[in-house]
């Protein structure tokens, strides 16, 4: 990775938490005395609908859980609750972070997790001062699968897209950032492992240990 710049994914790139974002149905069902084996159908269900869609179902299927908005800030609490106390880098991540500062590159994080979050937990491990500024989908009430967090960095770096490395590991966030001109860069994580091929087909570059 050549680039002065670069903008860091932060779930299944910086940091291990795809595990934990693929259970929180489960978690949190069992978290109110409701066996999610019991519930296999409704839990492959929710992973297929929006957080509004999810909360909604869960609302209409299990009425003593209350509304949506309060089932969405008990999971919520629950997601706050790992970014602040037990998420962890990715293997490499430190290591790669340090360098890349040793050679003066300058690097931000963009993220669908809200910015307080990337920024608890981010600084509990140590990682924060690495990086120039933090970008959150809800922050920018954008999506990745629109460009609009990508070219904020670079606007903020003062700097065209094509001097700007994006390091992703889902498909549709490198496709967005591949069609915006940006250098991008698929990062391996299990989580994406079915859909490897077509990351790559969106990258420029791979990186399938970052202690490589």
């Amino acid at each position: 990775m050549l680039k002065r710049y670069v903008v860091w994914d932060m779930d299944g790139t910086l940091i291990d938490s795809m595990e934990m974002w693929t259970n929180l149905v489960g978690e949190y069902l069992e978290s109110q005395d409701i066996s999610p084996v019991d519930h296999a159908q409704l839990v492959k269900q929710l992973d297929m609908l929006t957080v509004s869609e999810g909360t909604a179902l869960l609302s209409q299927h299990f009425p003593r859980l209350g509304s949506p908005r309060a089932i969405e800030q008990q999971i919520d609490a629950l997601l706050e609750r790992h970014y602040r106390e037990d998420l962890v880098l990715k293997p490499g991540v430190e290591q790669a972070l340090r360098c890349l500062s040793r050679k003066d590159v300058h690097m931000c994080v963009a993220s669908a997790t809200a910015e307080p979050l990337i920024q608890a937990c981010l600084a509990r491990l140590g990682v924060l001062h690495h990086f120039d500024f933090l970008l959150s989908c809800e922050t920018l009430q954008t999506s990745k699968r629109e460009p609009r967090i990508y070219l904020e960095a670079a606007k903020r770096w003062a700097v065209k897209p094509s001097d700007i490395a994006v390091c992703e590991d889902a498909y549709h966030a490198l496709e967005t950032a591949h069609k915006a001109g940006f250098y991008t860069v698929a990062v391996f994580d299990q989580s994406n492992a079915n859909q490897w091929a077509d990351c790559l087909k969106n990258a420029d570059e791979s990186i399938i240990n970052k202690e490589e």
